[in-house]
């Protein structure tokens, strides 16, 4: 069966890695804070030419957590954590990417966001949205 793009029960894997990762950083963002988690980050060793199909699992995974994350869980910071599944599903597949973290001035304070590039290109993010934020930080 097929609805919006997913299969069912196909990608019943990719929902349950995804929730394993939303696990896995919400713990270590909560326990250390994701500037020290962003410090820590390495990228993959050897990174190979990322593929079409790697391009489509990214984009594939990005939906999932963040329907998990916005609509399910209710996240204050769905780019967040999001951002650092998808940079350690890259790390595991040995994929290259870049996660970003940017900031911007807005309603009278500073507003941040993060988000993963493969191929210079961003996953599933609006090239118009993060012509605002300011790049602070490229893994």
């Amino acid at each position: 069966m097929q609805y919006k793009g997913f299969s069912i029960p196909g990608d019943f894997i990719l929902f349950m890695r995804a929730i394993a990762g939303i696990i896995k950083w919400s713990g270590i963002t909560r326990k250390t804070g994701f500037n020290n988690v962003v410090r820590s980050l390495e990228k993959p060793p050897h990174p190979i030419t990322t593929t079409a199909s790697d391009l489509d699992y990214l984009k594939k995974t990005h939906r999932i957590l963040y329907y998990i994350l916005v609509r399910v869980i209710h996240h204050r910071n769905p780019c967040m954590i999001a951002s650092l599944v998808l940079f350690d599903i890259c790390k595991k597949r040995n994929i290259d990417c870049v996660l970003v973290v940017g900031a911007e001035k807005a309603n009278g304070g500073i507003s941040g966001h993060s988000w993963i590039e493969a191929d210079g290109l961003p996953v599933n993010e609006d090239s118009a949205f993060l012509e605002k934020f300011t790049r602070m930080k490229e893994v």
